[in-house]
């Protein structure tokens, strides 16, 4: 579902509204343009305090978790972000789809954590890598140092094994 989106005046009278808000509440922009838009919210005191809020320059965005009414349907869990604009006296409303809020926001927790996960995968290479070198030239010291040539063999496969994990 696409962002809900309306322009609203000062007391939240609907300027203009898109047509994914139209299809959400079931009416046309003709409908809908001048209606307060707190009417169409489970809970209209918080667009009410929000409006206010704008209105008073008390901040330039905010964001909730709210219903959006809809005709013959139930009401639509939203996450709705209220922002001034350039023109004085109007602000924009985005409405986002819970469940497309929901997707977001777990897709920006995946990327979050496969960077973590390639963050730690590079701290354990290097943990690994650095010991491989001491003990490649540990063996190396060690062979030099031996008369058997069966314990010669042991530390050719140690300084081997070293060679190939790094």
């Amino acid at each position: 579902m696409a962002t809900l989106t309306a322009v609203v005046d000062a007391r939240g009278a609907i300027l203009f509204a898109n047509s994914a808000l139209e299809d959400a509440v079931g009416l046309s922009r003709r409908s809908i343009a001048g209606v307060p838009m707190t009417d169409w919210f489970t809970e209209p005191e918080l667009l009410q305090n929000a409006l206010a809020g704008a209105g008073g320059n008390e901040y330039a965005v905010i964001r909730y978790d709210t219903r959006l009414k809809r005709l013959n349907h139930d009401p639509l869990p939203v996450h709705l972000v209220l922002a001034q604009t350039d023109v004085p006296g109007e602000l924009v409303v985005e409405l986002l789809p819970l469940e497309q809020q929901a997707r977001q926001e777990r897709e920006e927790r995946l990327i979050d954590q496969a960077q973590a996960n390639k963050e730690l995968i590079r701290n354990l290479a290097h943990e690994i890598k650095n010991p491989l070198g001491g003990i490649r030239g540990a063996a190396q010291l060690l062979q030099m140092e031996l008369d058997s040539r069966e314990l010669i063999e042991y530390t050719q496969v140690i300084i081997h094994e070293a060679d190939r994990l790094q």
